[in-house]
Formats: C-alpha cells, sequence, structure tokens
C-alpha cells in the first residue's frame, strides 16, 4: 500500500504540473449562476432571466426561466 500510495501521489503532482485537478466534488455541494439571454417563444424573441443550478457530484443540473426582473 505505500508503494501505491507513493505512485498515486506523483501521479497527482503530475497531474498538478501539467495543470490539470482532480476535481472532486462533495453530495450537495452545487454551482449556482443566473444572467440574462434572448428566448424564442411562438416566434417572438423575448429577454428573459434565467437562473441555474448544478450539482456535480451527481451530475444533475436545473435550470428556471423567469420573465420579469423580480421574483
Amino acid at each position: 500500500m505505500r508503494r501505491r500510495r507513493e505512485e498515486h501521489a506523483a501521479e497527482l503532482d503530475a497531474r498538478e504540473a501539467q495543470g490539470s485537478l482532480l476535481l472532486d466534488w462533495a453530495p450537495g455541494e452545487c454551482q449556482v449562476d443566473f444572467g440574462q439571454a434572448d428566448f424564442r417563444v411562438r416566434g417572438v424573441v423575448t429577454r428573459g432571466h434565467f437562473l441555474v443550478v448544478a450539482f456535480p457530484h451527481s451530475n444533475v443540473g436545473l435550470a428556471q426561466i423567469f420573465w420579469g426582473g423580480s421574483a
């Protein structure tokens, strides 16, 4: 086990030296983003506000569009 742990640590160091990191997300952690976008609804382009919540551990994402600026 000691040898394998050392090999694994060396692999992680090599990845970090190349600029890539191993991403690990705990269950329940999320990322949230919001903004505005143009949506085509029944042929009419309308500006809407959106909220996106992503749960990277389970790879689930939820989105909601709001047509007004207030909830």
